[in-house]
């Protein structure tokens, strides 16, 4: 028995309404607003430790540069693994990470 592939015919006036009503958004500026939100998260995720190292060094009794380059390495690492699951690689976190 041969199986042939449904047609379904394209509802050009009825698309073009909920593009108008705002029902549907180009695939392009969707795709380019996710990467314009993954790269200011990435920022300011970075820029985090430098912010909160001297409350938190205070908070644990800890020496604020040491806190602070630990805090840094870690965020970096964890920046990293984010960037290769991004890209497609998996990257779930917890491999043996040298640093």
């Amino acid at each position: 028995m041969e199986r042939r592939a449904a047609r379904v015919p394209a509802d050009g006036p009825k698309l073009r309404f909920d593009q108008q009503r705002g029902k549907l958004i180009d695939a392009d500026e969707a795709k380019a607003e996710i990467e314009r939100r993954f790269r200011a998260d990435s920022q300011a995720l970075f820029d985090w430790p430098s912010r909160v190292a001297a409350e938190f060094a205070a908070e644990v009794g800890a020496d604020e540069p040491t806190f602070r380059a630990v805090f840094e390495k870690h965020v970096r690492r964890f920046m990293k693994d984010r960037a290769r699951w991004h890209d497609g690689e998996g990257g779930h976190g917890r491999e043996d990470h040298a640093a």
